[in-house]
């Protein structure tokens, strides 16, 4: 099993070492990881108005927990979880990991004092806080999203193979690919039509499939779904697990259409030079709709002219050389997994647009 080192930027903003290292595994054992996984969510309410509500406390370590009103369990929050909590009381992160403790925590309790909030905590098997979901949200346990998917798949008409698959303690990125749908790039790659699979009760990849596409000679991947209702069906399909699952089930072999559609896009950005990568990745980023850090994209940047990516790998003249230049160093240049998918998704942002967005991508005058 190959481990990918993980350097993350960290939740206050600062560059660091994700312990939390994501490998490349076989699907065998992401099934194997999946069954064994023990994730269990608990509908909660905090409020600092009643002890019979969960409440923030401190513990004898001298570290932040939430103590439920009924049993007086105490639940350890996690990085993530402690976050979030910063996050929705208005409470700035960057300052959190110096502030006292004692200091955050009167805060958090006079915030709970002003209005009662409700979530569901997603633990794990010692007990811990790892994330704090809307109250709203079904938790789906990853083995049976991994059975509903290949259930699905196996309704295709076309035959998808899980290609590349990334896991970390709690979140996993499977692409399954087709060579019924395949594109020949005019520098000779092949380019495979995906579904590409992101479940996690963490962050942003709480649950969903997406087209895609592999370059399976390298393994670079690209995400295109934003603009695609399919996207989310695991969140906002009904709010009961069978009815959620049932959708995955019906909807996705009526969906080969869409990667057909993104290959062909694909082509279209052959055909527009570049100045320089740095150039276009500004107007990438400018037209994307979620924020990518800027350190993210000097990371790729650094990585990409330290291995000398254009004499080397392939040189970059054109928007679709952009794309496979950022997808290259994002598997490569140490990003956690929640990053890596992120980024993966900008590299295939073009696709969403039919036409060219401006006529500044650097044409040479």
């Amino acid at each position: 099993m190959a481990t990918v080192s993980t350097r993350m930027r960290c939740k206050y903003g600062a560059t660091g070492v994700n312990k939390m290292s994501y490998s490349v595994i076989s699907y065998d054992e992401l099934h194997a990881r999946a069954s064994n996984e023990n994730l269990r969510a608990y509908p909660i309410k905090i409020s600092h108005k009643d002890s019979g509500f969960y409440q923030v406390q401190v513990t004898s370590e001298g570290t932040l927990c939430l103590k439920s009103g009924d049993d007086g369990k105490r639940w350890e929050l996690s990085p993530k979880a402690l976050e979030q909590l910063c996050k929705d009381t208005e409470f700035p992160t960057s300052y959190a990991h110096v502030c006292p403790i004692d200091l955050l925590q009167r805060y958090l309790a006079w915030r709970y004092t002003q209005e009662v909030y409700r979530y569901q905590i997603i633990v794990d098997e010692n007990d811990r806080v790892i994330m704090l979901a809307p109250h709203t949200f079904t938790f789906i346990p990853t083995y049976q999203i991994l059975e509903t998917v290949d259930e699905a798949l196996r309704r295709n008409p076309l035959t998808f193979t899980p290609t590349v698959v990334r896991a970390d303690d709690y979140s996993s990125m499977v692409y399954y690919t087709t060579e019924d749908i395949v594109w020949h790039s005019h520098r000779g790659g092949l380019i495979y039509g995906s579904w590409v699979l992101q479940t996690s009760p963490m962050g942003e990849l709480i649950a969903r499939i997406c087209p895609g596409t592999l370059q399976v000679v390298c393994n670079n991947g690209m995400i295109m779904c934003r603009h695609e209702k399919l996207r989310e069906t695991m969140r906002h399909a009904e709010r009961d697990r069978a009815a959620i699952l049932r959708v995955i089930t019906e909807v996705i072999p009526r969906y080969n259409h869409i990667l057909e559609a993104t290959l062909n896009r694909l082509r279209h950005w052959e055909t527009i030079p570049v100045r320089s990568l740095e150039f276009a990745l500004r107007i990438l980023r400018g037209h994307y709709y979620v924020h990518i850090h800027n350190d993210d994209i000097k990371t790729i940047l650094e990585y990409l002219n330290r291995i000398s990516y254009s004499n080397r790998v392939s040189p970059i003249e054109n928007m679709f050389d952009v794309m496979a230049a950022v997808s290259y160093a994002v598997q490569r240049a140490g990003f956690d997994l929640e990053t890596t998918a992120r980024l993966e998704e900008f590299a295939g942002n073009l696709v969403r647009f039919d036409k060219p967005i401006s006529l500044s991508w650097g044409q040479r005058s």
